[in-house]
């Protein structure tokens, strides 16, 4: 778990945004499209946004399947996993730290490339 050096203070707009793209993925598209409306085109939410996504793509298909699968104690140990991680995000972002997400936090970062 690596922090990246963030410099400037992100704005109360950018720190909004990033908290709210961890609540769910429906969180996510509503703070994505707040990002929109805002014009708030800075690294600190752009940084959240592709953590969280990619937080909320891997949970995702890990419950589906863990349901296919049929196995109750996987499914439980990823969500306890995903609401860690989730907290872990909603923090980071409240304190202004751009932290990467355990594991697979620089590989979000490189796939959601697309998020600018």
């Amino acid at each position: 778990m690596s922090n990246i050096n963030n410099d400037n203070k992100p704005s109360k707009d950018a720190i909004k945004i990033s908290m709210a793209s961890y609540v769910t993925p429906a969180g996510w598209i509503v703070a994505f499209a707040l990002r929109l409306i805002s014009n708030t085109y800075d690294k600190f939410s752009t940084f959240h946004l592709r953590q969280s996504l990619g937080l909320n793509i891997l949970f995702v298909l890990l419950w589906v399947i863990f349901d296919k699968i049929g196995n109750w104690y996987l499914s439980q140990t990823a969500s306890v996993i995903y609401i860690g991680c989730i907290i872990m995000g909603v923090t980071g972002a409240a304190n202004s730290i751009l932290r990467y997400q355990p594991l697979l936090g620089k590989i979000y970062n490189r796939l959601f490339r697309f998020i600018k």
